[in-house]
């Protein structure tokens, strides 16, 4: 990719007279030596039935003859949604007893992604028996303000800085 200068993706309505540009997206960063793949824009459909396009500009390794890298690349740039999103819920438990400051593993009870790509997880907290005299502390850690701020770091670093507190809910 290093050879090319004044990359550039245009979308294009077919169906129009004279296909009509609806979207052009020129790429101001060269890509570096090595770089073999770019994700230049995302399209996607939202509810409301329109077509909506952002740039991204990711340069990065693979091929047409090795996607796994580029999957991985898309997958780090939160695409597609579900995956990534998905792959949040690890780091996400680890924090949560980390938080609580327990030995034994949160666990996931249920994963659902909504309509509009939001992560919505439940987890148990398995105690032993020195530590169920310990409920009341949990619960106030949980209901801490400093919890959700825990967490919202954890999603910042674990989603390629996608995520942040405002979208904690």
């Amino acid at each position: 990719l290093s050879k090319f200068t004044n990359l550039r993706s245009v979308v294009v309505d077919a169906d129009s007279e004279g296909s009509e540009i609806l979207a052009e997206n020129e790429v101001n960063c060269q890509a570096k030596f090595g770089d073999e793949c770019a994700v230049l824009i995302n399209i996607y459909r939202l509810e409301d039935e329109l077509w909506h396009v952002n740039k991204i500009n990711s340069f990065g390794r693979g091929s047409h003859r090795d996607y796994r890298t580029v999957m991985k690349n898309l997958l780090e740039l939160g695409y597609p949604r579900h995956p990534a999103m998905r792959n949040l819920v690890p780091p996400v438990l680890d924090r949560i007893q980390e938080e609580l400051n327990i030995s034994h593993p949160v666990k996931e009870t249920t994963v659902h992604l909504t309509e509009k790509h939001a992560l919505e997880m439940g987890y148990a907290v398995e105690l032993s028996a020195n530590q169920k005299a310990m409920t009341t502390e949990f619960l106030q850690i949980l209901a801490s303000h400093a919890f959700p701020q825990a967490i919202s770091e954890t999603l910042w670093l674990s989603s390629a800085r996608r995520m942040d507190q405002k979208q904690l809910s």
